[in-house]
């Protein structure tokens, strides 16, 4: 060997540094280590200066192959994705990329760049086997170009039996994942299924359990009062709970206020009234104190506080039943809705012109005031942006 031949022999010695194992590749000879990943990392080259790059994912030995000439080459498959630098990879969009070293060579960083190289040129070849694109023959030597480095036996070797191999496995793969997100999603549905059958045993155990609150209710009704009288510009109010006997709700009665009685003592009540399912649920009022309920009124030859006393519980069920159809008897003004009438015999009359001139007059009024309270509510709240 020459003085020449041995200084180039010492640049490219220099130029081609051995990577250490546990780096990026190891350094095992191929036939001691067939079905290893020859990468420990994934290995990434960039392709051109627009963010193209393609990352190396694994390198696995095939087989030796010996060519006429008597070299002896390992065939080697790798597993890599092109993308673009900032986007998602996806590892179901890998290629197969075969190429050969020679017997006993290692992976260095020169191999790793030419398959960069080698795949940048192959690609735009149409000729090129899109499941397993073939590089040819790489060399050690970073200034080996290797422009006739193909083999055309190893070539339709990989044509014949490499590529219907990796169509196969990646078939395979596919119909695996296929089957593993079936799986997944069976199992996402049957707990599905369990948490709605749960959900929906717990809501019927629920309504069983209102039901038989409500017809416990509804076998013992009755009216309380909630509150203290409580004087408001003139006018004393009281708050009563009491029963839905049509479907055991509670009926919450607010701003009770007794206005007076007639000439034949029959009371007139004003208040308002909603319904509810249980008797602690959360109560709303209006930013003025106003409850949320539907404004009445209504006549009874006898105060609520005597009929709540009453030793005759009919006294108490045929008002709870006026109350309990209060929506029945929503009239078309809305403001103030006359329900009816209850007798000292507890007979129920929902016509007001049954009742006396004083009553209706009285009504009248209260449904004007109602009215004008109403439409003041509306302005104000205009102000307030509500």
């Amino acid at each position: 060997m020459g003085l020449f031949s041995k200084i180039g022999e010492m640049i490219r010695r220099i130029r081609t540094p051995k990577l250490e194992a546990g780096n990026n590749y190891q350094q095992n000879q191929y036939q001691d280590t067939k079905n290893m990943n020859y990468l420990q990392q994934p290995y990434t080259i960039t392709l051109s200066n627009n963010g193209e790059e393609l990352m190396i994912t694994s390198i696995q030995f095939h087989k030796q192959v010996k060519h006429r000439n008597g070299e002896v080459t390992n065939l080697m498959i790798a597993k890599a994705i092109c993308y673009q630098d900032g986007n998602t990879i996806y590892f179901n969009q890998q290629e197969s990329i075969a190429f050969e070293v020679p017997a006993g060579a290692q992976i260095d960083d020169v191999i790793l760049q030419k398959i960069g190289d080698y795949y940048m040129y192959e690609r735009n070849m149409p000729d090129h086997n899109k499941e397993c694109m073939y590089l040819g023959r790489l060399s050690q030597d970073p200034y080996d170009l290797g422009t006739h480095n193909k083999s055309e036996a190893v070539n339709r070797y990989i044509n014949e039996k490499v590529e219907p191999q990796i169509a196969r496995e990646k078939q395979e793969q596919i119909e695996r994942q296929m089957q593993s997100y079936r799986e997944r999603e069976e199992r996402e549905k049957e707990k599905q299924r369990e948490f709605v059958n749960r959900m929906q045993e717990e809501h019927k155990q629920y309504l069983r359990q209102q039901n038989k609150i409500k017809i416990e209710r509804m076998g013992n009704p009755y009216l309380r009062k909630i509150s203290e009288e409580r004087a408001i510009d003139g006018k004393m109010y009281c708050d009563y709970n009491g029963v839905n006997v049509l479907n055991g709700d509670i009926l919450r009665l607010r701003k009770m206020n007794k206005v007076g009685k007639d000439e034949n003592g029959t009371y007139l009540y004003t208040g308002y009234i909603e319904s509810t399912e249980h008797e602690h649920d959360v109560e709303i009022l209006s930013r003025d104190g106003v409850p949320t309920g539907i404004p009445i009124c209504f006549a009874t030859d006898k105060k609520i506080e005597e009929i709540i006393q009453s030793d005759n519980p009919n006294d108490l069920k045929i008002l709870l039943l006026m109350l309990s159809q209060t929506e029945e008897c929503i009239n078309n003004n809305g403001y103030l809705n006359y329900i009816g009438k209850i007798d000292n015999y507890n007979r129920t009359d929902k016509n007001i012109e049954n009742t006396t001139r004083t009553i209706q007059s009285t009504v009248e009024k209260l449904q004007q005031e109602f009215y004008q309270r109403k439409m003041q509510k509306q302005i104000e709240g205009q102000e307030y942006g509500e």
